[in-house]
């Protein structure tokens, strides 16, 4: 419509230019007068335009003429048959093609007025214009030749306001009047472009359209001499009536037909297909604001081969150019249907956020020298992703189709449903005739079909690398869930038992920091990749993973942090936090999401694949065992189904692993009824215990009293075992963790041994049970804990309380003997250790819990002579024996004596004494012995200095080393203490 609106003002303008052919030159200020009037002036009527022109000063010959129509006061050209130009140059253009007249005053020769008129003919455009008129005018009286006059319509968009414009070049100032050249001055000129048919004319359709805003419709000229001087005059009609204007939308969408859960091309489509309502056209389209049908969303798979936005500098949507828009911004074709210019086609690209408009649609399209550009704004729900998008103050044009049509295929803009049955898209159309105001409509319904079965078969694969066991290492997850499944929810994994990681290397994110995306980067611990989308071509969006401090129960958590940036569209920041926690028997990693995120800045998240790779240098270790170790995982789908799968994953290198753990005993207490500590340590990058039997000493037995303090299965089971029950007292440390576990043992009540079992039960970062079992074998009482988890234990202690569980088989031969613990202790990775270890007495001397001691040790930085006092103070002393740790060596010979004292109830010893009495005497570089030269004595005291101490490997201030010390009491007895000294500078 708007090309058969530029023909209508085309006409106009070369009626005037052919008036003003006659036009003389004067001096005189030049100027016109300009009237224009609508025989129905109603919003959308088909009256009659006429448009009067009366020149000042005509003199002025007339060179070049515009005739500016308002917007939206449009023609149809196919209203009449389309004569060819050359056929018009001829004067043999038919009456069918007419679409108005024109009539002129003009004066030949300065000095005869004659009236001359003529038709205007509806003439074939040439090249890419929109439309073209031919103006004829000759005199009744045949006296002067005709005068032809062509007028192309062109349209003032893009930038304007796409009304029409008539233009006329190079208008001749003479004709030929009697055979003689002669000057005409044109006085007047009145146009007038045919709305309805009638009798006497030959129109197939109305041509002239009235605008459909109400308010003044000016018709401006501009007139342009021969001598430069240029005229400009404008004139008004009104137009009325708006209230009653029809306007009648449709809204269709295309195909009718869909399969569910697919990316797919789709259509959209607004129409006017009823035409003129009671001899008006309906009211132009100032707004339309159209509604996707319900799962009808954004596809994420549309940047899946990468998307780029169009600029406004791009689009250009102010000049009449083609857009310079990225191939990869464009999003699908555009066409528009009008009566005037037919169909202009053209391509929908996506243009980059502006403020408040963060997804924009940039619409273009062309016929020959007509373009359109369009703005509209897409906004899809956050809840739901259906998608809202909005075309504004769109220009003042009639058509009959209006159709956006986005890509479909792999990369497809949306995608349909999940779910089978009808769908319809809702429209909000405002028309010119009453902003304000919009007409509601709805689409004949589109079928959504072959939906596929409630599926739900995710798959989970894992990798770890390097694969020695034991070793640091990296660890790959991957997910996989195939195309038209059951959207997931959420999952929870168990990682392989031994694959596990330092948390105190990492520095925690708190958790209310991580739910705002805002770690700091050295908590950051891996990166995580989701695939989303339906289809062959899911996009990949990629993101840090962080640890972070423990929420719900967990030991600590992962945020997995994505900033959905797909191409120029900025989605949004999305974290989803993970709980870990141990498994309760073998404390494997157990890590439970929260409820994945399932649409993204309304794009709908369809997850078809996660992968987690945790990649910080010495934040994984490998399990210590070469054993096939599954990682278990439950997939949860949106409806509830749920599904489980495994992978695999087998360490490597066991056989290179080493094996040297140690184990300590003490027995301390009373001696019918003693106490007993035993301390299992692994050095560090050993493999990790599985299982351990320790044999106690012959001299060692059950309290079988204790046996009825046993704590019942069944009160066990139901966790109220009575404090009576509690035996001793654990610890457990593991360089993993900052913390130890610690916790009572409990005697519990077998139901298949003779013995109760002992239950160990600690507690800390996280729970774990340990069940020893006892039993007699050769006479020996042994405890056997298997099953225990695959995780670096530095040290286990266990004590075994006084008065509890053992008795001394025989309570007067206890100090004699030499009590001795053997232990089988076997690794995850295979490997056998037979230990045998003296278990210290502590118990033996009268008077033992009462013995103290006090030691210093200067001198141990570098360049510094070390020097070392101990005092021990006790019962009936006779000697004590001091053994020196490795990071300590006594001197020789004289250096040794020499730098040496001794003292008993702190009076020293003298040399003689030492001599004869042999009350001083070194065993080996590391032992030393003092002895009293009375009976006995309280105190016995050792001062190494003047370089009777050397240094050992290792020694540096600050560090603690261990002091050993056995004394002598006058009975015979002896007690035994390790004493901890911090190394002085």
């Amino acid at each position: 419509m708007a090309s058969l609106a530029s023909r209508l003002a085309g006409a106009c303008a070369a009626v005037a230019a052919a008036c003003a052919v006659f036009t003389g030159s004067a001096s005189a200020q030049y100027g016109v007068d300009v009237s224009a009037s609508s025989s129905d002036p109603r919003a959308g009527a088909h009256g009659d335009l006429t448009i009067k022109l009366t020149f000042q000063e005509p003199s002025h010959d007339l060179k070049d003429l515009d005739l500016h129509l308002p917007a939206g006061l449009l023609g149809n050209p196919n209203a009449a048959d389309r004569c060819q130009p050359a056929t018009f140059e001829a004067g043999g253009c038919p009456s069918s093609s007419r679409v108005g007249e024109v009539a002129s005053t003009a004066l030949v020769g300065g000095l005869l007025p004659i009236a001359v008129s003529g038709p205007i003919h509806n003439l074939a455009p040439q090249g890419g214009e929109p439309a073209r008129l031919g103006i004829e005018l000759s005199d009744p009286l045949g006296l002067s030749t005709p005068i032809r006059l062509q007028s192309p319509i062109s349209v003032r968009a893009p930038g304007g306001d796409y009304g029409l414009d008539s233009i006329v070049r190079d208008v001749p100032n003479e004709v030929s009047v009697l055979g003689l050249p002669t000057e005409i001055d044109v006085l007047d000129m009145t146009m007038t472009l045919w709305g309805n048919d009638t009798p006497e004319r030959d129109l197939s359709l109305p041509f002239i359209v009235n605008p459909t805003t109400c308010g003044p419709a000016t018709v401006s000229v501009t007139a342009i001499a021969y001598d430069n001087e240029v005229a400009r005059g404008s004139g008004a009609f009104d137009v009325s009536h708006c209230d009653t204007a029809p306007f009648q939308p449709t809204v269709s969408m295309s195909p009718t037909t869909f399969t569910a859960d697919q990316p797919a091309g789709v259509a959209v489509q607004v129409a006017f297909p009823g035409g003129d309502v009671d001899g008006r056209a309906q009211s132009h389209v100032r707004s339309a604001r159209v509604v996707t049908p319900p799962g009808f969303v954004l596809s994420a798979g549309v940047a899946a081969d990468g998307l780029e936005g169009c600029t406004d500098a791009q689009f250009a949507p102010g000049a009449n150019t083609d857009p310079a828009c990225p191939a990869l911004s464009n999003l699908g074709a555009v066409s528009f249907v009008s009566p005037l210019l037919g169909e202009l086609t053209g391509t929908v690209y996506l243009g980059t956020p502006a403020p408040g408009a963060p997804m924009r649609l940039f619409a273009y399209a062309r016929k020959g020298d007509v373009r359109v550009k369009l703005v509209g704004l897409t906004q899809p729900d956050p809840n739901t992703g259906q998608i809202t998008t909005v075309f504004d103050n769109l220009p003042q044009q009639p058509f009959e189709t209006f159709t956006l049509a986005f890509r479909g295929g792999p990369t497809a803009v949306l995608t349909t449903p999940e779910t089978c049955g009808q769908r319809v898209v809702t429209a909000a159309i405002e028309p010119f005739a009453r902003p304000g105001t919009t007409a509601n409509v709805q689409s004949p319904p589109v079928t959504v079909t072959g939906c596929p079965p409630p599926t739900f078969a995710p798959d989970i694969g894992a990798t770890i690398n390097p694969s020695q066991a034991g070793a640091d290492t990296r660890a790959a997850i991957f997910l996989s869930v195939p195309d038209r499944n059951q959207r997931l929810s959420s999952m929870s994994m168990k990682l392989p038992p031994g694959l596990l990681g330092r948390l105190a290397s990492v520095p925690m994110c708190p958790v209310a920091q991580a739910r705002a995306g805002a770690c700091d980067p050295s908590s950051r611990v891996g990166t995580a990749t989701t695939t989303a989308g339906t289809g062959p071509r899911p996009i990949a969006l990629q993101g840090p993973i962080y640890l972070t401090t423990g929420f719900d129960g967990g030991i600590a958590g992962l945020a997995v942090v994505i900033d959905a940036q797909v191409g120029p569209l900025n989605l949004g920041r999305v974290v989803s936090l993970t709980k870990l926690s141990l498994s309760g028997g073998d404390l494997a990693i157990r890590a439970d999401t929260e409820p994945l995120p399932r649409i993204i800045g309304g794009v709908p998240l369809t997850i078809r694949g996660l992968a987690l790779t945790l990649d910080r240098d010495g934040f994984l270790i490998n399990p210590t065992s070469c054993d096939v170790l599954p990682l278990e995982a439950t997939f949860t789908a949106i409806g509830g189904a749920t599904v489980s799968d495994w992978a695999p994953v087998q360490p490597t290198g066991c056989d290179r692993l080493p094996f040297r753990p140690r184990i300590e005993a003490r027995i301390a207490g009373s001696r019918r009824l003693p106490s007993l500590r035993m301390e299992v340590t692994t050095p560090p990058g050993n493999a990790n215990i599985r299982a351990l039997s320790m044999t106690l000493p012959r001299e060692l037995g059950a309290n079988l009293q204790a046996i009825s303090r046993a704590c019942r299965a069944e009160q066990f089971a139901a966790g109220r075992c009575p404090d009576a029950s509690i035996v001793g007292e654990a610890t457990a440390l593991s360089p993993l963790v900052p913390l130890p576990l610690r916790g009572p043992v409990r005697l519990v009540q077998s139901t298949d041994r003779q013995l109760p079992d002992l239950v160990i039960d600690l507690h800390g970062f996280t729970d774990l049970q340990l069940r020893v079992r006892n039993e007699f074998a050769q006479g020996r009482l042994r405890a056997t804990i298997d099953g225990v988890p695959d995780v670096p234990i530095g040290s286990f202690v266990m004590t075994l309380r006084g008065n509890s569980l053992l008795q001394a088989t025989n309570p007067d031969t206890l100090c004699n003997s030499r009590p001795r613990v053997a232990a089988d202790v076997r690794a995850h990775s295979g490997a056998r250790a037979q230990l045998r270890a003296d278990a210290e007495l502590a118990n033996c001397a009268a008077g033992a819990s009462r013995l103290r001691t006090t030691a210093s040790l200067r001198g141990t930085a570098r360049g510094r002579t070390p020097s070392l006092r101990l005092r021990v103070r006790g019962e009936r002393m006779r000697s004590l024996r001091l053994t020196l740790p490795r990071e300590l060596r006594l001197a020789r010979g004289t250096r040794f004596s020499r730098g040496t004292t001794a003292l008993h109830g702190g009076r020293v010893i003298s040399r003689r004494e030492r001599a004869r009495r042999g009350a001083l005497r070194r065993t080996d570089g590391r032992t030393v012995t003092v002895r009293t030269t009375k009976r006995f004595t309280g105190s016995l005291e050792i001062r190494l200095r003047r370089g009777a101490l050397r240094r050992g490997p290792g020694l540096r201030a600050g560090r603690r080393v261990t002091l050993r010390v056995r004394v002598t009491h006058s009975n015979g007895r002896t007690t035994t203490a390790r004493i901890r000294v911090r190394a002085g500078r």
